[in-house]
């Protein structure tokens, strides 16, 4: 079976920073390794070749993506129609929005199309913002595209076969507009050989008796203001704390990042640390040094991050919505409202009291080939039909 994958683009190897990098590459991976002709299309950088295979899997880089037309409309959204009608496969399987082209062609394609969805349909209704003194063009910008993107997806999950959703709650957001369309939940996962716990000095390093971690980006949802706000109050009864923020300093995001820093000023904070992001497989010497993983977001609807502290076995407290209580709940991890810091202030003082305790977590592990075994099936399915 000719399988052919449409995303953004295809990092491997020590190029994987984050993001969506993990995903592409690990399911496309194990689907080849199960015998699937596996194909997969994206962008491609300047020093990178147009074709080749890797562990597989047949890489096609057609042309650079400059900016969302090109994904909508422009050359990506063509040349990506191109290669698939040239490959001819058997499922087209695109991520998020990436395969638009194919969509608004199917008449070109004779094949059935997957969406897998990686975030909540209608995430931005309920999302924070960033005030609007820090830039103007950014709140305004983001407000028009976030309403633009929302029509957009909605006509992508309408005009698709069938979609993957990478958690109930993404499932849900779907339902709430589309009742009766064709959706399977896929969790995300790991790599179990790179995900585990490691002896680590990162806290040593960073003379920290205690040490929080967050690894994200800086943008609003994700609620790291609540972290800041929270931490001036843990800062009262934790001599020598210190807060990783591992992620937020980004060329993309310097915006976000300031107003990230003149809150840290404003609650007079000087143990919070605005680091940059790391190689994926460099994660676990953080996740197994920290006392707790911290994930304040509202609402996220299946973030690897805490698969990756699960498998790491570190402490979590995070935020009660989106598809983060159908990972931790159930286990001695700790659950929060969301937006809400004193609530997470007291939660991570009962982690920071009790760490020695609660330090051996349950073993609660979703691996990447848990998913492409829920892949196989649909696209099995599909097949057989």
């Amino acid at each position: 079976m000719k399988i052919c994958r449409i995303v953004d683009k295809f990092p491997t190897g020590k190029e994987i920073i984050g993001d969506l990098g993990p995903n592409y590459y690990h399911l496309s991976k194990l689907t080849a390794a199960k015998g699937f002709d596996m194909h997969v299309i994206c962008g491609r950088e300047k020093h990178q070749k147009s074709f080749e295979e890797i562990d597989g899997i047949n890489v096609h880089r057609v042309t650079p993506i400059k900016n969302l037309r090109s994904i909508l409309y422009g050359k990506f959204a063509q040349k990506s129609l191109e290669k698939v009608i040239e490959l001819n496969p058997d499922i087209v399987h695109g991520h998020n929005i990436f395969h638009i082209g194919c969509i608004r062609n199917r008449k070109k394609i004779n094949t059935k199309i997957i969406t897998h969805l990686h975030y909540l349909l209608d995430m931005d209704k309920y999302t924070d913002k960033l005030p609007f003194r820090y830039s103007p063009k950014t709140v305004i910008y983001n407000e028009l595209i976030s309403t633009f993107l929302f029509n957009i997806n909605k006509y992508v999950v309408k005009n698709s076969d069938y979609i993957i959703a990478v958690s109930r709650a993404g499932a849900n957001s779907i339902k709430k507009y589309y009742p009766d369309k064709n959706i399977k939940v896929i969790y995300n996962g790991i790599d179990p050989s790179v995900f585990h716990h490691v002896d680590s000095d990162i806290k040593g390093e960073l003379d920290a008796k205690y040490l929080l971690l967050f690894v994200g980006r800086p943008v609003p949802w994700k609620g790291v203001q609540y972290l800041l706000e929270a931490t001036k109050k843990l800062n009262k009864k934790f001599e020598g704390l210190k807060v990783l923020l591992l992620g937020v300093d980004r060329p993309d995001s310097q915006v976000y990042l300031r107003w990230l820093k003149d809150l840290s000023e404003k609650h007079g904070l000087d143990n919070v640390i605005f680091s940059e992001q790391v190689p994926y497989v460099e994660l676990p010497k953080y996740y197994s040094a920290a006392d707790c993983f911290v994930l304040p977001s509202y609402p996220d609807p299946s973030p690897k991050v805490i698969y990756e502290a699960l498998a790491c076995g570190t402490p979590i407290v995070a935020t009660d919505g989106g598809g983060i209580p159908e990972l931790i709940r159930g286990t001695r991890n700790l659950l929060v409202r969301p937006k809400d810091p004193n609530d997470l202030a007291e939660k991570l003082e009962f982690v920071l009291n009790e760490n020695t305790s609660i330090r051996a977590r349950d073993t609660k592990i979703f691996t990447w080939q848990n998913s492409v075994d829920e892949i196989v099936k649909l696209y099995n399915e599909i097949y057989s039909q």
